[in-house]
């Protein structure tokens, strides 16, 4: 399910060892008023360096790949039209940081 670039690799683990991919709340607001169904936001998978803490662990499944333990939620899937979630390492200049590419969004719905 997870594939991750040697470069980004070797970024995660001079520092963590391990990345959580998490889906997290963006709430917006508007929409229809004739619809009975409105989006109140959407699940966007956001990347972070490091482990969940111990009291959210159980909240993730673990995968290693590349020597770095993948903690991801639940609910994460593959976009429509990829194979797999890569995670890539982007630069500017002197900056680097991680991408996700592939992994899927989940609109959030009121009824």
């Amino acid at each position: 399910m997870f594939i991750i670039e040697k470069d980004a690799a070797q970024y995660i683990n001079e520092s963590a060892h391990a990345v959580v991919i998490e889906l997290r709340l963006e709430p917006c607001t508007g929409g229809c008023l004739c619809s009975q169904v409105n989006v109140t936001g959407s699940y966007v998978p956001t990347l972070a360096l490091g482990k969940p803490s111990q009291d959210e662990e159980d909240r993730y499944k673990l995968q290693s790949v590349e020597g770095v333990e993948v903690y991801f939620s639940t609910g994460l899937a593959v976009k429509q039209g990829f194979s797999e979630i890569r995670i890539k390492l982007k630069r500017f200049l002197w900056f680097r940081w991680l991408e996700l590419e592939g992994a899927k969004g989940i609109a959030s719905y009121s009824a």
